[in-house]
C-alpha cells in the first residue's frame, strides 16, 4: 500500500510540474502585480497573497513566491504562507518533499523544517495538516531531523 501511495505522489508531482508549464493565470483586469505586492507587504492581504501565489505558479520560476510567503508567514502569521515557505525551499533543492530532504544543506533543511513546524502549530485542522501529521513529521522523526519534546516538535540540531 505504501508503494502505491509513493507512486501516486510521484505521479502527482510530475503532473504538477507539467501542468505548471501549461498553466497560465492572468491577473484580473486593472490589478497589477505591484499593487498586490504592496498590499501583501503593508497590509498582509490574504486575498492578494492568494492571487499572487496563483499568478506566480504558472508565470514565474519555481519558488518566486518565497519572499512574499516569508512576509506573510513572519509579519502576518499566515499559516498557508508558512507551508509555502517549506514547500518552496524543498522545490528549490529538487526535493520530493520528505523523501530526499537530505540533499539540502543543514541550514536550509532546518529553515524548511522550522516553517513546517510553524505551519503545524498554527494551522487549523484539515487535510493538509493531517497529511503532515501522518507522513512528513513521522518520516522526519525517523530520519533524525525532528523529535517530539514536551508535546511539540523540535529540530534535532546534531544532524
Amino acid at each position: 500500500m505504501k508503494k502505491i501511495f509513493v507512486c501516486v505522489i510521484l505521479f502527482f508531482n510530475m503532473y504538477l510540474i507539467n501542468a505548471q508549464e501549461d498553466f497560465k493565470y492572468y491577473l484580473p483586469e486593472g490589478v497589477s502585480e505591484d499593487s498586490l505586492i504592496n498590499i501583501i507587504i503593508n497590509n498582509g492581504g490574504i486575498n492578494e497573497y492568494k492571487l499572487i501565489s496563483l499568478y506566480y505558479f504558472g508565470n514565474k520560476p519555481i519558488a518566486a513566491i518565497l519572499p512574499y510567503s516569508l512576509i506573510m508567514a513572519n509579519k502576518w502569521n499566515y499559516p498557508p504562507a508558512m507551508l509555502e515557505v517549506y514547500q518552496s525551499l524543498l522545490l528549490l533543492y529538487n526535493c520530493s518533499f520528505y523523501q530526499n530532504i537530505e540533499v539540502m544543506d543543514k541550514k536550509f533543511r532546518n529553515i524548511a523544517l522550522e516553517y513546517l513546524i510553524m505551519y503545524y502549530e498554527n494551522a487549523n485542522e484539515g487535510k493538509q495538516k493531517e497529511y503532515i501529521r501522518k507522513f512528513d513529521i513521522p518520516n522526519y522523526i525517523e530520519k533524525g531531523y525532528l523529535k517530539e519534546q514536551n508535546g511539540k516538535f523540535v529540530i534535532v540540531e546534531s544532524k
